[in-house]
């Protein structure tokens, strides 16, 4: 993986098997206290639901007896880590993007949940903490990711 800066603001980006040339945009860090229907810089947005059936990593289910509200959503920070569904101990956001292969040049603007603590809940698409609950357990907060149509071309 590469990126050079070539003239009048163009970026050359090698990225796993893909070469691409871009604008080269700032990345600004954010981070937004969660609506019922909250978009994000990328276009994707995230919006709470009354059902769903989806066991995705695109839906996570919330008891909110066991987070702290207002939720967030916000790009990651060295050192992130999350306590992942269905393993024992905590694992670094760096490794989790580099395992789903997702390219450095996302990685900085990807959305994270957290809740006020900032303990971080979810990694739409990718990953979900262990507070997420089943389908078939007790919660009262459903979210969706949902992918703009342009990031998901881009993916095939």
């Amino acid at each position: 993986n590469f990126k050079y800066s070539l003239p009048c603001g163009l970026l050359a980006l090698k990225e796993y098997d893909n070469l691409t040339f871009t604008k080269e945009e700032c990345t600004e860090p954010y981070d937004i206290e969660l609506t019922e229907s909250t978009f994000l810089p990328n276009g994707d947005k995230i919006e709470k639901l009354a059902t769903s059936e989806d066991c995705s990593n695109f839906c996570l289910r919330l008891n909110s007896c066991d987070i702290t509200l207002p939720l967030y959503i916000k790009t990651r920070r060295h050192g992130d880590k999350i306590q992942s569904k269905n393993l024992g101990g905590a694992q670094k956001l760096k490794s989790i993007f580099i395992d789903a292969k997702i390219e450095p040049s996302k990685r900085d603007t990807w959305p994270i949940v957290t809740d006020a603590k900032g303990t971080i809940l979810w990694i739409p698409g990718i990953k979900k903490s262990k507070f997420d609950v089943n389908k078939d357990g007790k919660y009262d907060i459903i979210l969706k990711y949902i992918q703009r149509k342009e990031n998901i071309d881009e993916k095939k």
